[in-house]
């Protein structure tokens, strides 16, 4: 797994810093069944989470501050709406500009694993099509568990299958410009 990639799939997430702002992410994303979500998530009554959007929204209502009485929601519930952003995008992609990589081999090569091969590979851009489609519907998935590393890893491995490298044979250690998904 590169590096690389997990830290942009971090990024996928945006500027998510405050509570209002996340519950107005999965309020957008959601609509009506934001607050179906958000009491499911958070283990709150319905009524709860609907008063959690309508002072997000700026709308009155008997809510106070959700966070007050325990801060480390409000980063749970950032958590939430990033990795479900991130997700999101995912889900969505038309193609992966993975640009130039390099590259190691994963299987034995003169009794060794792991041989850096000291050439470039250029990947180039690949459509979201066919294996590599499959490996980012995976990859949302586990973004939106939070489980960054291990989506990079499954994105790695399907950019190189669709690049033409069978499966098992070389793993992508570094992105020599940082990969971008569209």
């Amino acid at each position: 797994m590169s590096q690389d990639m997990a830290d942009y799939l971090r990024g996928l997430g945006g500027e998510i810093t405050t509570w209002q702002a996340a519950v107005l992410e999965v309020r957008a994303v959601l609509g009506g069944k934001a607050a179906d979500v958000l009491a499911d998530a958070f283990s709150v009554q319905r009524r709860t989470a609907e008063r959690w959007i309508a002072r997000a929204e700026g709308r009155t209502n008997q809510s106070s501050d959700p966070t007050r009485r325990n801060p480390g929601r409000a980063a749970e519930l950032i958590a939430v709406a990033r990795n479900r952003r991130a997700a999101n995008k995912l889900r969505a992609a038309r193609k992966v500009k993975a640009g130039k990589v390099r590259v190691r081999s994963k299987s034995p090569v003169k009794g060794r694993y792991g041989v850096m091969d000291p050439r470039p590979r250029n990947i180039g851009d690949r459509p979201a099509q066919g294996i590599l489609k499959t490996a980012l519907e995976a990859a949302a998935d586990l973004v939106q568990e939070g489980e960054y590393g291990r989506a990079a890893a499954l994105l790695d491995d399907g950019v190189m299958e669709a690049y033409g490298v069978p499966e098992g044979t070389l793993e992508i250690t570094s992105y020599l410009s940082p990969p971008e998904i569209e």
